[in-house]
């Protein structure tokens, strides 16, 4: 008779909420970053209603402490058990903000495709996460969240060549025009689109633009 078990381990780590998918009216599919295991999907259940009081751990970006169990060779991991880490205040209840977190939540549901963990990008999200939250003015997060996450992807800009002469008021904490800001998010896109294979600019960058227009 053949041994049809496989093994199984169980899982307690910090998680960044990158992605979920609606597959039927109980089930959804959880992409999370995490920052033990790296990139992970989970298949839950219970929590596709609106009215769940789950739902809002769903949201791009939410960061979660979770309970797993992860089998190998399975494609989509069982989550246990989930809450928040950490309890967005402006974040919660500000659109501009919540723009800014779908665009971030959409370059990294791109890009961080292979499930490796990496703890110094983690602890880079997460702080990110919450500036982006308590930061009284948010509007150059998402631009220093691109400098910071391609370095960290090995593709960083040399700040001491002529390319990054255009980052210095962001690199040196002063304020930024709006056309400079804008120009600064298209130039990190064709960036992006140049160094990371198979990258394509994410479907919320258009009202990114608007947004800080």
């Amino acid at each position: 008779m053949g041994n049809d078990s496989f093994s199984s381990v169980q899982i307690s780590t910090s998680a960044i909420v990158l992605h979920s998918t609606r597959i039927s009216d109980r089930s959804s599919v959880l992409h999370l970053y995490t920052r033990e295991c790296g990139r992970i999907p989970y298949l839950i259940y219970g929590v596709a209603s609106r009215k769940s009081p789950k739902q809002a751990m769903l949201m791009p970006l939410a960061l979660l402490d979770i309970e797993a169990v992860h089998q190998e060779n399975r494609d989509l991991q069982q989550l246990r058990d989930w809450q928040l880490s950490y309890v967005p205040t402006a974040l919660s209840a500000d659109i501009t903000r919540q723009t800014v977190a779908l665009f971030i939540a959409e370059i990294l549901y791109r890009t961080l495709i292979h499930p490796l963990p990496d703890q110094r990008l983690f602890d880079f999200l997460e702080q990110t996460i919450r500036e982006l939250d308590t930061r009284p003015d948010p509007q150059n997060v998402h631009l220093e969240f691109l400098l910071g996450f391609i370095q960290h992807l090995g593709y960083g800009i040399d700040y001491e060549s002529a390319s990054a002469l255009p980052f210095l008021p962001l690199l040196e904490g002063q304020p930024i025009p709006r056309n400079q800001r804008q120009a600064m998010l298209t130039y990190l896109m064709n960036y992006y689109e140049e160094q990371i294979p198979d990258f394509h600019c994410p479907k919320s960058l258009d009202v990114m633009m608007q947004v800080f227009d």
